[in-house]
This record gives structure tokens, C-alpha cells and sequence, in this order.
């Protein structure tokens, strides 16, 4: 524990102290508290190199605190789980600047400052159902070009508060799959996933917002498994998806692609499929062949194509199971079906030119009825 202490005008014999106590059982707010009492007292200043006195703004770095002392004052000094495991300690850092061994709020030249310690023995896990787990609890990872980005996440109720602590962190841990990718080797992927795992970061607001849903710079072409974990304002990582809860393939991996096939393994389709019913249908092959003869060659077209990937799985689950829906969308659709199918008949510029013909037909007989009209009022 290094501590910056101000420690002007305190006598030669001002000490610091590290005093802990169940919180059951915190330092009184009245009386008096003696500091070198066992085992409550972790540690103090007395072997500080350089000795007294002490000079104001000078880093005071007190000597390393056994593990097993802060299980001690719960009773367990051999740390054993079953005696410790979810129980919190605090830790109280007191400037003895009186001389006296002990501590009374209100004193002058005494200062208290104190933190919870909170003892997990294992690494909590994110088990069971959302009604009854904690953390993240499900989630979709969507393609997108070099990345993959979330939806339907599901969080456990009352997210983010966790108890003592809270989340202010999301962290997605993810690894490539080993060649030949099959289900099972997807599932050993997603098994094998820990700490050890590259990892993206997210934060969480005080109402369970997380600002970043996305795992960037990926390699396209490339399955990917991922597996969130969370981080309590104490910094601790913790909650990761229990291996039970591991083996939906289908939501936990994707494959980040420049250009991605309309539909994805496990059935949710993007939304010009959505709204014809079937990839192979021939208006949704000609938007295909117009994407790839011509917007992917183009630096502006790659750009639209990887936004609309980016966006159409959500726009195409909305209208899944809504016939009425995917027939405005099928309508909306029909006028960039004939412009694509003739773009790659007569060429990109000829259908330009040819759509630019009929905007423009009906201002030029506009145009002329006017100057008709007008020449025989004259």
C-alpha cells in the first residue's frame, strides 16, 4: 500500500496504521480505539525506511500485507473458502499523528480513511436462467466487415448492481476458431475462452447502458466465438458465461466478412432476404451480383455495403413473421431490384442515364405545355 501523507507539524512519533475489521464490527464513530490490537492490525509505519520524522508530501510506503493476515481478522488464518467466501473486510488506513496507539474521531492531527475488501474464493460465473443469474446472460453476435457487433443482450435483473459491488465494465473475450470450423470446434473455442483471451472493453452507466457493443479490427473470413465476463468497480473480472451456458454456437460466433453471405448460420436473414423469403429467389441474386460487380469494386461501395450490413440483420428481424411488413418492404425494394438488374445489362452509367431520362421526361412535357399554353395566349 504506497500512501502521499501530509504529514506537516506531526511529532516524531506520528504513525500510520492499517487496521482492518469485519463489517460487521466497524471502528466506532465514539471512543477510543486502540490500533495495535491482533489481529486487527495488518500493519504500521514503524519500519518505514529514512524513520522519523516524516516530511510533508513525501510517499510513505508501508510494508506488504500477507494475504492470509486480512483473512485472519475474519477468524480464518489459513484462508480457507468456507470461512471467507463472499464475507468483506474493511480496511482502514489511520494517521496516527497523537503518538498514542490509538484512534478517537474527532481528534486533532488524526485522519481516517476507509474501503471494503471483498473476499470471492472462485471466479463467480453467470449460470441459470436471467431470472435467477447475474451478469449477461444472453446475447446474438452479428457479422459485420472486420468486426462483430452484439444484439438482444440480455442482462440479469437489476444490472448493473451486484452485491456489495457494482459493474462499470463489460469485457468481451473472444478467439478465432481452428480450421476445420464445424460446430464442434466452435463449442471447444467458446469452452476454452478465459482470461488469457484477446479482449474489447465496454463501460456501463449507473442504469446498465454499455456504451460499446463491437469487437473491431477482426480478420474477415475469420470465425469468431466470444464470451462477455464483467468487472466490478473494484476492478475485479468476474461473471464470465458459464461453460453450461456455452453451446449456443449459433449466437456466440460469427464470421466478420467485406462481403457477407445473405444469410447467416443460424437463420436470421438479412433484410432483402427477409422480404423475398429465400436467398436464391432472383430479385434477392440480382441485388447480389449488382453488390458485387459494383459496389465492392468501389471504395464508397464497400462503405455502404459494410453500413448496411452493419444494419440490416436488425432492420430484417423486424420484419420476420410479418407478411404484411415484408410485402411493403418487397415494394420499397422493387425500384433498386430493376435499377440493379439493369446496371448489369446495359452497365452502370447507361441505366444512370436512362433513370435520369425518365425524372426528367415528364418536367420537359411540363415544360412545353407551359410554352404551348403561353403562345396561344399571345
Amino acid at each position: 500500500i504506497s500512501i502521499n501523507a501530509n504529514t506537516a507539524g506531526l511529532s516524531g512519533t506520528a504513525k500510520v496504521y492499517v487496521y482492518a475489521t469485519p463489517t460487521g464490527t466497524p471502528i466506532p464513530t465514539t471512543g477510543t480505539t486502540a490500533l495495535n490490537t491482533a489481529p486487527m492490525k495488518l500493519t504500521d509505519s514503524s519500519t518505514v525506511t529514512g524513520g522519523l520524522p516524516y516530511i510533508s508530501g513525501t510517499a510513505i510506503t508501508l510494508p506488504a500485507i500477507p494475504f492470509t493476515s486480512i483473512c485472519n481478522v475474519l477468524g480464518d488464518a489459513t484462508c480457507t473458502a468456507a470461512a471467507t467466501d463472499g464475507q468483506t473486510v474493511i480496511i482502514n488506513i489511520i494517521v496516527d499523528g497523537t503518538g498514542t496507539g490509538s484512534y478517537t474521531p474527532g481528534t486533532a492531527n488524526q485522519e481516517i480513511i476507509s474501503f471494503n475488501f471483498h473476499f470471492n474464493s472462485t471466479i463467480p460465473l453467470t449460470t441459470g436462467p436471467a431470472g435467477s443469474a447475474v451478469g449477461i446472460t444472453d446475447f446474438i453476435a452479428y457479422p459485420g466487415d472486420a468486426k462483430i457487433h452484439f444484439k438482444s443482450i440480455t442482462e440479469s435483473p437489476g444490472f448493473p448492481a451486484l452485491n456489495p459491488l457494482a459493474i462499470q465494465k463489460v469485457r468481451y473475450y473472444y478467439a478465432a476458431v481452428s480450421s476445420p470450423v464445424t460446430t464442434a470446434s466452435k463449442l471447444a473455442t467458446l469452452t476454452a475462452i478465459t482470461y488469457g483471451s484477446a479482449v474489447e472493453l465496454a463501460n456501463v452507466d449507473g442504469t446498465g447502458n454499455i456504451d460499446n457493443r463491437y469487437i473491431k479490427k477482426l480478420t474477415n473470413d475469420q470465425y469468431y466465438c466470444v464470451v462477455p465476463a464483467l468487472v466490478d468497480n473494484a476492478g475485479n473480472i468476474g461473471y464470465f458465461l458459464d461453460a453450461t451456458l456455452r453451446t449456443n454456437t449459433a449466437n456466440y460466433c460469427a464470421q466478420p466478412g467485406e462481403v457477407i453471405g445473405l444469410l447467416s448460420e443460424n437463420g436470421r436473414c438479412f433484410i432483402a432476404t427477409a422480404a423475398f423469403g429465400s436467398p436464391f429467389t432472383d430479385e434477392v441474386k440480382t441485388l447480389r451480383k449488382f453488390r458485387d460487380t459494383f459496389l465492392i469494386p468501389n471504395k464508397f461501395g464497400r462503405k455502404f455495403v459494410s453500413w448496411y450490413y452493419d444494419h440490416s440483420p436488425a432492420w430484417a428481424a423486424k420484419i420476420q413473421g410479418h407478411e404484411d411488413r415484408k410485402e411493403i418492404v418487397r415494394t420499397l425494394l422493387l425500384p433498386a431490384v430493376g435499377f440493379s438488374h439493369l446496371a448489369l445489362k446495359w452497365g452502370a452509367f447507361n441505366t444512370v442515364l436512362f433513370f435520369a431520362t425518365l425524372l426528367l421526361l415528364p418536367l420537359l412535357f411540363v415544360q412545353y405545355f407551359i410554352f404551348k399554353r403561353r403562345s396561344k395566349v399571345e
